[in-house]
Protein backbone atom coordinates (compact mmCIF):
# COMPACT_ATOMS: atom_id res chain seq x y z
CA UNK A 1 0.00 0.00 0.00
CA UNK A 2 1.34 3.61 -0.72
CA UNK A 3 2.84 5.16 1.92
CA UNK A 4 0.80 8.59 2.59
CA UNK A 5 1.98 9.72 6.48
CA UNK A 6 -0.81 12.59 5.98
CA UNK A 7 -3.42 9.75 5.08
CA UNK A 8 -2.19 7.44 7.73
CA UNK A 9 -2.80 10.38 10.58
CA UNK A 10 -6.14 11.00 9.28
CA UNK A 11 -7.21 7.33 9.68
CA UNK A 12 -5.60 7.35 12.69
CA UNK A 13 -7.76 10.67 14.11
CA UNK A 14 -11.03 8.73 12.50
CA UNK A 15 -10.93 5.93 14.92
CA UNK A 16 -9.94 8.26 17.85
CA UNK A 17 -13.30 10.00 17.41
CA UNK A 18 -15.14 6.63 16.45
CA UNK A 19 -14.55 5.17 19.63
CA UNK A 20 -15.17 8.00 21.73
CA UNK A 21 -18.90 6.99 20.52
CA UNK A 22 -18.55 3.31 22.13
CA UNK A 23 -20.13 4.09 25.70
CA UNK A 24 -22.53 5.02 23.73
CA UNK A 25 -23.18 1.75 21.78
CA UNK A 26 -22.65 -0.45 24.51
CA UNK A 27 -25.85 -2.88 25.73
CA UNK A 28 -28.94 -3.78 23.97
CA UNK A 29 -30.64 -0.80 25.19
CA UNK A 30 -30.75 2.49 23.49
CA UNK A 31 -31.33 3.63 26.75
CA UNK A 32 -33.77 7.17 24.83
CA UNK A 33 -34.11 9.40 27.48
CA UNK A 34 -38.19 9.83 28.80
CA UNK A 35 -40.07 12.00 26.49
CA UNK A 36 -38.00 12.00 23.56
CA UNK A 37 -39.38 11.55 20.42
CA UNK A 38 -37.42 8.38 19.78
CA UNK A 39 -39.57 7.37 23.57
CA UNK A 40 -42.38 8.54 22.42
CA UNK A 41 -42.22 6.11 19.03
CA UNK A 42 -41.64 3.43 21.02
CA UNK A 43 -44.59 4.38 23.72
CA UNK A 44 -46.78 4.22 20.14
CA UNK A 45 -46.26 0.71 19.23
CA UNK A 46 -44.43 -2.76 20.35
CA UNK A 47 -44.19 -4.10 16.66
CA UNK A 48 -42.33 -1.10 14.96
CA UNK A 49 -39.58 0.79 16.95
CA UNK A 50 -37.54 2.74 14.68
CA UNK A 51 -35.48 4.18 17.33
CA UNK A 52 -34.29 0.55 18.58
CA UNK A 53 -33.85 -0.52 15.03
CA UNK A 54 -31.22 2.51 14.01
CA UNK A 55 -29.39 1.78 17.52
CA UNK A 56 -29.03 -1.66 16.52
CA UNK A 57 -27.84 -0.17 12.94
CA UNK A 58 -25.62 1.62 14.78
CA UNK A 59 -23.89 -0.99 16.58
CA UNK A 60 -23.63 -2.56 13.92
CA UNK A 61 -21.68 -0.26 11.96
CA UNK A 62 -19.53 0.20 15.19
CA UNK A 63 -18.41 -3.42 15.78
CA UNK A 64 -17.17 -3.55 11.67
CA UNK A 65 -15.63 -0.17 11.70
CA UNK A 66 -13.92 -1.24 14.54
CA UNK A 67 -12.75 -4.96 13.25
CA UNK A 68 -11.66 -2.81 10.11
CA UNK A 69 -9.31 -0.73 12.63
CA UNK A 70 -7.85 -3.75 14.46
CA UNK A 71 -7.39 -6.24 11.11
CA UNK A 72 -5.10 -3.19 9.86
CA UNK A 73 -3.49 -2.74 12.53
CA UNK A 74 -2.48 -6.14 13.40
CA UNK A 75 -1.59 -7.09 9.23
CA UNK A 76 -0.38 -3.58 9.01
CA UNK A 77 -1.98 -2.45 5.75
CA UNK A 78 -5.33 -2.51 4.06
CA UNK A 79 -5.52 -5.37 1.39
CA UNK A 80 -6.95 -4.37 -1.69
CA UNK A 81 -8.44 -8.09 -1.76
CA UNK A 82 -8.79 -8.65 1.90
CA UNK A 83 -11.67 -8.87 3.83
CA UNK A 84 -11.66 -5.09 4.94
CA UNK A 85 -13.75 -4.68 1.39
CA UNK A 86 -16.31 -6.90 2.29
CA UNK A 87 -16.83 -5.57 5.91
CA UNK A 88 -16.83 -1.71 4.82
CA UNK A 89 -20.02 -3.11 2.44
CA UNK A 90 -22.08 -3.94 5.60
CA UNK A 91 -20.86 -1.35 7.61
CA UNK A 92 -21.91 1.31 4.88
CA UNK A 93 -25.49 -0.33 4.29
CA UNK A 94 -25.94 -0.18 8.83
CA UNK A 95 -25.20 3.26 8.41
CA UNK A 96 -27.41 3.93 6.07
CA UNK A 97 -30.44 2.00 7.38
CA UNK A 98 -29.54 3.75 10.58
CA UNK A 99 -29.67 7.72 9.14
CA UNK A 100 -32.96 6.50 6.86
CA UNK A 101 -34.80 5.28 9.73
CA UNK A 102 -33.69 8.68 11.78
CA UNK A 103 -33.70 11.05 9.42
CA UNK A 104 -36.88 12.31 9.33
CA UNK A 105 -38.63 14.97 12.10
CA UNK A 106 -42.42 13.44 11.78
CA UNK A 107 -43.20 10.11 13.83
CA UNK A 108 -45.37 8.94 11.04
CA UNK A 109 -42.55 8.90 8.97
CA UNK A 110 -40.15 7.18 10.82
CA UNK A 111 -42.67 4.02 11.40
CA UNK A 112 -43.41 4.20 7.56
CA UNK A 113 -39.95 3.82 7.09
CA UNK A 114 -39.40 1.17 10.34
CA UNK A 115 -42.05 -0.76 8.38
CA UNK A 116 -40.49 -1.06 5.05
CA UNK A 117 -36.90 -2.12 6.27
CA UNK A 118 -38.73 -4.66 8.29
CA UNK A 119 -40.72 -6.04 5.60
CA UNK A 120 -37.62 -6.24 3.40
CA UNK A 121 -35.85 -8.35 6.04
CA UNK A 122 -38.50 -10.82 6.37
CA UNK A 123 -38.95 -11.21 2.37
CA UNK A 124 -35.38 -11.51 2.50
CA UNK A 125 -35.31 -14.10 5.12
CA UNK A 126 -38.55 -16.02 3.47
CA UNK A 127 -36.50 -16.22 -0.19
CA UNK A 128 -33.82 -18.20 1.94
CA UNK A 129 -36.14 -20.29 3.70
CA UNK A 130 -38.35 -21.02 0.63
CA UNK A 131 -34.91 -22.06 -1.02
CA UNK A 132 -33.56 -24.42 1.64
CA UNK A 133 -37.10 -26.58 1.63
CA UNK A 134 -36.68 -26.72 -2.11
CA UNK A 135 -33.26 -29.68 -1.53
CA UNK A 136 -34.22 -29.78 1.98
CA UNK A 137 -36.23 -33.62 2.26
CA UNK A 138 -39.48 -33.35 4.48
CA UNK A 139 -37.92 -36.39 6.34
CA UNK A 140 -35.27 -34.85 7.34
CA UNK A 141 -35.47 -33.17 10.78
CA UNK A 142 -34.61 -29.60 9.65
CA UNK A 143 -37.28 -29.62 7.22
CA UNK A 144 -39.47 -28.78 10.45
CA UNK A 145 -37.36 -25.69 11.98
CA UNK A 146 -37.11 -24.18 8.38
CA UNK A 147 -41.32 -24.81 8.22
CA UNK A 148 -41.34 -23.15 11.37
CA UNK A 149 -39.06 -20.12 10.71
CA UNK A 150 -41.61 -19.37 7.49
CA UNK A 151 -44.40 -19.58 9.30
CA UNK A 152 -43.31 -17.31 11.90
CA UNK A 153 -41.74 -14.50 8.97
CA UNK A 154 -45.37 -14.80 7.41
CA UNK A 155 -46.46 -13.67 10.76
CA UNK A 156 -43.95 -11.28 11.24
CA UNK A 157 -45.34 -10.02 7.89
CA UNK A 158 -49.05 -9.62 8.38
CA UNK A 159 -48.60 -8.23 11.96
CA UNK A 160 -46.36 -5.23 10.43
CA UNK A 161 -48.67 -4.56 8.18
CA UNK A 162 -51.43 -4.74 10.38
CA UNK A 163 -49.74 -2.65 12.96
CA UNK A 164 -49.05 -0.09 10.22
CA UNK A 165 -53.20 0.39 9.68
CA UNK A 166 -53.63 0.53 12.79
CA UNK A 167 -51.35 3.37 13.53
CA UNK A 168 -53.55 5.18 10.33
CA UNK A 169 -50.57 5.07 8.06
CA UNK A 170 -49.93 3.93 4.19
CA UNK A 171 -46.98 1.53 4.00
CA UNK A 172 -44.42 2.46 1.71
CA UNK A 173 -41.48 -0.19 -0.14
CA UNK A 174 -38.42 0.81 -0.39
CA UNK A 175 -37.23 0.02 -3.89
CA UNK A 176 -33.40 -1.50 -3.73
CA UNK A 177 -30.30 -0.41 -1.98
CA UNK A 178 -30.27 2.40 -4.54
CA UNK A 179 -33.79 4.32 -3.46
CA UNK A 180 -32.08 3.75 0.46
CA UNK A 181 -28.81 5.38 -1.18
CA UNK A 182 -30.99 8.28 -2.63
CA UNK A 183 -32.39 9.31 0.28
CA UNK A 184 -29.59 9.27 2.66
CA UNK A 185 -27.52 11.49 0.23
CA UNK A 186 -30.13 13.95 -0.32
CA UNK A 187 -29.51 14.57 3.43
CA UNK A 188 -25.93 14.55 3.59
CA UNK A 189 -26.04 17.10 0.40
CA UNK A 190 -27.92 19.32 2.27
CA UNK A 191 -26.67 19.22 6.06
CA UNK A 192 -23.35 19.08 4.92
CA UNK A 193 -22.89 19.54 0.52
CA UNK A 194 -19.50 18.23 -0.19
CA UNK A 195 -17.01 20.54 -1.55
CA UNK A 196 -16.80 21.25 -5.08
CA UNK A 197 -13.59 21.25 -7.42
CA UNK A 198 -13.78 24.91 -8.97
CA UNK A 199 -13.70 22.98 -12.83
CA UNK A 200 -16.52 21.33 -12.02
CA UNK A 201 -19.99 22.65 -13.65
CA UNK A 202 -22.61 22.77 -11.50
CA UNK A 203 -24.65 20.04 -13.72
CA UNK A 204 -21.66 17.62 -12.88
CA UNK A 205 -21.12 18.43 -9.51
CA UNK A 206 -20.09 15.73 -7.03
CA UNK A 207 -22.82 13.98 -5.31
CA UNK A 208 -22.89 11.70 -2.24
CA UNK A 209 -25.37 9.40 -4.13
CA UNK A 210 -22.64 9.26 -6.53
CA UNK A 211 -19.45 8.38 -4.24
CA UNK A 212 -21.89 5.98 -2.28
CA UNK A 213 -23.00 3.99 -4.83
CA UNK A 214 -19.54 3.94 -6.28
CA UNK A 215 -18.48 2.50 -2.80
CA UNK A 216 -21.49 0.22 -2.67
CA UNK A 217 -20.58 -1.05 -6.35
CA UNK A 218 -16.64 -1.78 -5.22
CA UNK A 219 -17.33 -3.81 -2.37
CA UNK A 220 -19.89 -5.54 -3.02
CA UNK A 221 -17.75 -6.78 -5.99
CA UNK A 222 -15.25 -7.78 -3.67
CA UNK A 223 -17.87 -9.18 -1.83
CA UNK A 224 -19.21 -11.07 -3.76
CA UNK A 225 -15.88 -12.41 -5.07
CA UNK A 226 -15.92 -11.05 -8.25
CA UNK A 227 -12.86 -9.54 -10.13
CA UNK A 228 -14.24 -6.60 -12.37
CA UNK A 229 -13.51 -4.15 -8.96
CA UNK A 230 -9.82 -5.30 -9.38
CA UNK A 231 -9.72 -3.20 -12.59
CA UNK A 232 -9.45 -0.03 -11.32
CA UNK A 233 -6.78 -1.00 -9.08
CA UNK A 234 -4.73 -3.13 -11.27
CA UNK A 235 -2.04 -2.35 -13.77
CA UNK A 236 -0.10 -5.00 -15.88
CA UNK A 237 3.37 -5.50 -14.82
CA UNK A 238 5.79 -4.83 -17.59
CA UNK A 239 6.67 -7.18 -19.53
CA UNK A 240 4.27 -9.54 -19.07
CA UNK A 241 0.12 -9.94 -19.35
CA UNK A 242 -0.89 -10.72 -15.51
CA UNK A 243 -2.00 -7.88 -13.50
CA UNK A 244 -0.32 -6.64 -10.38
CA UNK A 245 -2.69 -4.80 -7.87
CA UNK A 246 -1.73 -2.18 -5.14
CA UNK A 247 -3.79 -0.73 -2.92
CA UNK A 248 -4.15 3.32 -2.68
CA UNK A 249 -4.25 4.61 0.75
CA UNK A 250 -6.51 7.54 -0.63
CA UNK A 251 -8.70 5.28 -1.94
CA UNK A 252 -8.93 3.38 1.32
CA UNK A 253 -9.64 6.56 3.21
CA UNK A 254 -12.16 7.48 0.70
CA UNK A 255 -14.15 4.24 1.67
CA UNK A 256 -13.78 4.65 5.16
CA UNK A 257 -14.68 8.23 5.43
CA UNK A 258 -17.84 7.81 3.37
CA UNK A 259 -19.05 5.26 5.85
CA UNK A 260 -17.46 7.60 8.77
CA UNK A 261 -19.83 10.56 7.22
CA UNK A 262 -23.15 8.58 7.53
CA UNK A 263 -22.54 7.18 10.73
CA UNK A 264 -21.24 10.23 12.47
CA UNK A 265 -24.12 12.30 10.87
CA UNK A 266 -26.79 8.86 11.97
CA UNK A 267 -24.92 9.09 15.68
CA UNK A 268 -26.12 13.12 15.84
CA UNK A 269 -30.01 12.13 14.77
CA UNK A 270 -30.15 9.75 17.28
CA UNK A 271 -28.43 11.58 20.29
CA UNK A 272 -31.24 14.84 18.93
CA UNK A 273 -33.99 12.38 18.71
CA UNK A 274 -33.18 9.98 22.08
Amino acid sequence: MEKDPDAAHRLNLLYRVLHTYESRLVGADPGFMQGSPLALDGDRSTVLQPGHRAYLHLRSTYEFLDSIGRLVQAKKTFSPLGVEQAMGRTALLAACKALYLLEPDDSDERFRRCAALALEDDKSSLREVRDALAVVDESDPIHKTFTDWREKLRCDQSGILEEVTRLGLTPVALKGDGELFGIVARYLDRVSPLPQPDDVRPTKSVSYRAILMRYWNQTSGYAHAHTWPLLRIAESAPGTNQLTVAANIADVIGLLTMIWDVFDNAMSLLQQRG
